[in-house]
């Protein structure tokens, strides 16, 4: 038995004089087992400015409700030494633990040695964290690009 072709609507976003083409979608005819969704619109991600989650905007892309990502203050000692050089030293961190990924460490600006940092033009958007810029690290003729990111 063949199953049914489902079909997808698009339509035109117009707020004031704005008009955003094809940013809502919807199903005329939900494949089998997905009848809930009729009639139902969606909003493709990247054709709205913002997206919230309740009162917090979201960034990237909607976040996983199966995924951990909890940041916890800690007095523990974090130090961060690259080419033998201690660049940053704190008990002042704030420890992300983020499902399926190693503890990250976050440090207060005060308690890193900016001299051996430079900025870079990369940056990404993390739904749990917003938005990064990064850093390379220079310690005499040893380079880590990127290796820093806040």
């Amino acid at each position: 038995m063949a199953s049914k072709m489902s079909f997808m609507l698009r339509s035109t976003l117009r707020i004031g004089n704005r008009a955003i083409e094809n940013a809502v979608w919807s199903y005329e005819h939900p494949l089998s087992g997905m009848e809930r969704i009729k009639g139902l619109l969606a909003f493709h991600w990247d054709k709205v400015d913002h997206w919230f989650e309740e009162d917090e905007e979201v960034f990237g892309h909607a976040r996983d409700p199966y995924h951990r990502a909890d940041a916890r203050p800690s007095s523990r000692e974090v130090r961060a030494v690259f080419a033998g050089e201690t660049v940053a030293l704190t008990r002042r961190g704030l420890f992300l633990f983020e499902t399926g990924l190693p503890t990250r460490y976050y440090i207060p600006p005060s308690d890193v040695r900016m001299e051996f940092l430079r900025p870079t033009r990369k940056s990404s958007t993390c739904p749990y964290e917003g938005q990064a810029s990064y850093w390379t690290a220079q310690v005499r003729d040893c380079t880590a690009e990127d290796a820093v990111w806040s």
